[in-house]
């Protein structure tokens, strides 16, 4: 691991690389007592950490968080990154400092650039977290060391809300990445085990910004990832597939509450995910990309009906609020309800099982360990140190190309057509996302523009298809036929109303994308 020196004022961080868990208080204690960690002595301790801020959250805005703590007669300043993991993988800086007194000081740290500007006069403390630690100091094959702490406790607000947490955490002290992975897939065969993508700060700060009495999750979107045309692909691989990783499971907790917002996004995350794993086909041996997308499957079809009945119900509140006052519409809309309900129910069970659990843990290993290597044919390895421009820029025409032969004569294409061409529309649009930062902003951002414009009308269009799908299958309690009957009436009305006026409207956006110069550089 690389570390900085120790400086009166900070020019550089040590860099850490961790992984964390959450997991059930009970699971925590009984991993404890595994034979693999029999005769080790464990160091104990408490913590409190106290977290600063401004009132605007200039830190946590800029990905940070800033904490002090006592260590005996210490009192020792931290900051760190709130990312677990980002583009770059599992290592993330960390800066420490010794203090004389209990009061943040940026003085040591004004060499880090993001602090320029945010005013020490202004941090007060925003939560803390306290906690006891058990550390253990394991020696795995390889010459790696390990620390493995199990951490019990909660995360307190300003205003007296406590979020109770239990969680490990491994820490990689010496060697390469492999053995901590081999610990983390030991440890998951015996509890359930939660891969956070995010530090203590982040949940802190996620659940400060709840307001009291309410619940609810922060969901996240896709975010932008950076790349090199000079960079070998399999680099611009592992950093797609950890954008796309982080996108999934920074929503999975706002799935598993059932919040209809974090649902879409996952939903969204595991297509960029399949997407990814077509585009990058050739880098990696079929064996493993067949069990990747098998997975990423299992999962997608899990979420499917929930997403369902969650489209069929936004677009029975469109049509509502042309019929605000009828009641066979209320009755229609609480009929969609109680489907949804029982749909969520699947869809949690698949996110809280084991199943879920290992295969984050396992797509993130085989990422980070660059497990593709392994029973790479030579073909395969020329592809995988190929310049990502190159293979960008020739996955991005073979998705253009693809596009312009599925809209070859739009307007003759039925609802499976137009379905079929916005998959392709969609697939288009989620590679020039992955390999934006190769290319010029202006030209880009002009021609997704005008994709984006295309793959909502179609979108909209494959919802009012789902939805007219799912009439058949609606439950009809007894005594509400005939109002059903009529709403659903009403609805397919305006389905067939809207399918009618957007359908030539598509036809003029196929068109001026078409006009539209791509922002690859095209073969001859």
């Amino acid at each position: 691991m690389r570390e900085a020196p120790e400086l009166a004022a900070l020019s550089a961080a040590s860099m850490r690389y961790a992984i964390g868990f959450s997991l059930a208080p009970a699971d925590l204690q009984r991993l404890k007592s595994l034979p693999l960690l029999a005769g080790l002595s464990a160091a104990k301790s408490a913590e409190t950490r106290t977290y600063y801020d401004t009132p605007d959250r200039d830190l946590g805005q800029a990905g940070l968080g800033l904490y002090l703590r006592r260590h005996g007669r210490r009192v020792v300043e931290t900051l760190e990154s709130l990312d677990a993991m980002d583009e770059n993988g599992f290592e993330q800086p960390v800066w420490r400092v010794d203090l004389s007194h209990a009061k943040p000081d940026l003085g040591p740290l004004s060499d880090v650039a993001v602090l320029k500007g945010i005013s020490q006069n202004k941090l007060q403390p925003f939560f803390t977290c306290q906690f006891s630690r058990s550390r253990l100091a394991l020696q795995q094959e390889g010459s790696a060391s390990i620390g493995l702490s199990f951490d019990s406790g909660e995360i307190r607000t300003n205003d007296g809300r406590k979020l109770p947490f239990a969680e490990i955490e491994i820490e990689l002290e010496r060697g390469a990445p492999q053995a901590l992975f081999d610990l983390a897939r030991e440890l998951s065969a015996r509890a359930k085990l939660r891969l956070q993508m995010g530090s203590k700060a982040a949940r802190g700060y996620a659940f400060a910004a709840i307001k009291p009495g309410k619940t609810g999750y922060v969901t996240e979107r896709f975010g932008r990832v950076s790349l090199d045309r000079e960079m070998p692909s399999e680099d611009a691989l592992a950093t797609v597939l950890r954008g796309c990783l982080r996108h999934m499971l920074a929503n999975d907790r706002a799935t598993l509450a059932g919040e209809s917002e974090g649902v879409h996004q996952m939903r969204v995350a595991l297509r960029r995910l399949r997407v990814a794993f077509s585009l990058f086909k050739n880098l990696m041996p079929a064996e493993q990309r067949d069990w990747a997308v098998g997975e990423i499957k299992w999962l997608a079809d899990a979420l499917g009906p929930g997403r369902d009945w969650d489209v069929f119900g936004d677009i029975v509140a469109r049509v509502r609020k042309s019929f605000s006052r009828d009641p066979d519409i209320a009755v229609l809309a609480k009929a969609i309800n109680a489907q949804q309900r029982e749909a969520y129910r699947g869809l949690r069970n698949a996110l809280a099982s084991r199943r879920y659990g290992e295969f984050a843990l396992a797509l993130t290993a085989w990422v980070e360990t660059r497990a593709w290597r392994r029973q790479s044919t030579l073909e395969i390895s020329v592809q995988q140190v190929t310049p990502a421009g190159l293979l960008a820029d020739e996955l991005l025409d073979k998705r253009y190309r693809a596009l312009r032969k599925r809209a070859k004569k739009f307007d003759q294409l039925d609802a499976a057509g137009r379905h079929g061409l916005r998959i392709v529309v969609k697939k288009l649009r989620y590679a020039a996302d992955m390999f934006q930062s190769i290319y010029a902003k202006k030209p880009l951002r002009r021609y997704v523009e005008r994709l984006e414009d295309l793959q909502d009308d179609l979108g909209l269009l494959n919802d009012i298809a789902t939805s007219e799908s799912l009439v058949r299958s609606l439950k009809r309690p007894k005594g509400q036929e005939a109002a059903l009957k009529r709403a659903v009436a009403l609805v397919k009305g305006w389905c067939a109303h809207t399918t009618e006026s957007r359908v030539p409207k598509l036809g003029k956006r196929l068109k001026r994308l078409h006009a539209a110069e791509p922002f690859w550089p095209r073969p001859e």
